[in-house]
């Protein structure tokens, strides 16, 4: 699915999905889809694209019969928690070590390539999520959870990554081992919270 620049008609952002299989309880017919790729040009960021591009492949998937999207980003990156946690009500119960191996790019090179997989619960099926996922952002006031704890990470960790890379690794070294004895113990990462002082995963364990 494409997002497009209505004057000049060209192509401002994307998002590719694929079918795939799924052992999740819950997926319909077994069967999810996977977010592969998703982008915005750098100069159309931070105008809602990103989001309607998101809700756009949500519609296509449930026209699909298909009520589950998954797919990976960088826990450490704050904008992307934002988007993926708290707007759309993504969950998070899997952590992967240095999942994409060495990277040259600008975006990860020089730091282990650890993941969350993330589960996108369409019609708020999901057995563990504690959100009210068929309307994005809301919550259901009946999933009151009995434990909850938060993780903070970076709000910016490009930027801690230019100005101090040993302070980067760090980070992810103490997040990794904090996120994978939090998914351990049936936690799971259900929101996000950001002001330009601090960044933190909200997680919930019933």
């Amino acid at each position: 699915l494409g997002a497009f620049d209505r004057r000049s008609g060209d192509m401002i952002g994307f998002v590719l999905s694929f079918l795939a299989p799924s052992a999740l309880p819950g997926a319909a017919n077994g069967l999810s889809h996977h977010s592969h790729m998703a982008a915005v040009a750098p100069e159309w960021q931070n105008r809602g694209i990103g989001l309607s591009l998101k809700l756009a492949q949500r519609e296509a998937a449930l026209a699909q019969g298909i009520n589950l999207i998954t797919w990976t980003y960088d826990p450490l990156e704050a904008r992307n928690a934002w988007l993926n946690i708290h707007k759309l009500g993504a969950i998070c119960r899997t952590y992967h070590r240095h999942y994409y191996g060495e990277m040259r790019d600008e975006l990860n090179a020089g730091i282990a390539t650890d993941r969350f997989e993330v589960e996108w619960w369409l019609d708020g099926s999901a057995p563990a999520s504690h959100r009210a996922l068929a309307v994005p952002g809301e919550r259901n006031p009946a999933d009151a959870p009995t434990c909850r704890l938060e993780i903070d990470i970076p709000p910016d960790f490009q930027s801690l990554k230019r100005n101090d890379l040993n302070h980067a690794k760090a980070w992810r070294m103490r997040t990794r081992l904090q996120f994978e004895d939090a998914f351990s113990r049936g936690y799971v990462a259900v929101d996000f919270n950001a002001t330009p002082s601090r960044a933190c995963y909200i997680l919930e364990r019933r």
